[in-house]
């Protein structure tokens, strides 16, 4: 019975530029000693660039090696194996593991340089009012 196994890059960390622009306009209003009105809006883009540099470049300068040598085993030739004859099903390939673990996982890389930061609202609008209450009084404190 053949077995799936799942593999990641681990440890492989890089670095992603951020372009931020936009606008924000505060109003402070007291009509009041003891009452403040605070409204807040902004409109903001955060966009994502050079993603992974460094991870780009070791993936060109190793694509002409691995190209060389995508039709050898990942591990050790089968027992027996006769040069010119294909590799057995079960046996994986050096293309094959390049493409499960690096082409595969990195290919949505770039796909998302350019694109705004989904965590980030493009417009925002706050509203804020604090009243403070005399120390003598009904509602005193």
């Amino acid at each position: 019975m053949p077995t799936i196994t799942g593999r990641t890059v681990t440890n492989v960390s890089d670095t992603t530029d951020f372009k931020a622009k936009g606008n924000e306009l505060d109003i402070v209003f007291n009509p009041a000693k003891q009452w403040r009105i605070l409204a807040n809006f902004a409109q903001q883009e955060t966009v994502q660039t050079n993603i992974a540099p460094t991870a780009k470049a070791v993936i060109a300068a190793m694509r002409p090696v691995w190209e060389e040598l995508k039709d050898r085993p990942r591990t050790n030739y089968p027992t027996g194996f006769v040069p010119g004859t294909p590799l057995p099903a079960s046996f994986e390939t050096v293309d094959q593991f390049v493409s499960n673990t690096v082409y595969i996982p990195f290919a949505t890389m770039p796909a998302t340089e350019g694109s705004a930061a989904a965590e980030q609202r493009k417009y925002r609008a706050n509203f804020v009012t604090n009243y403070t209450f005399a120390r003598t009084g009904l509602l005193r404190g």
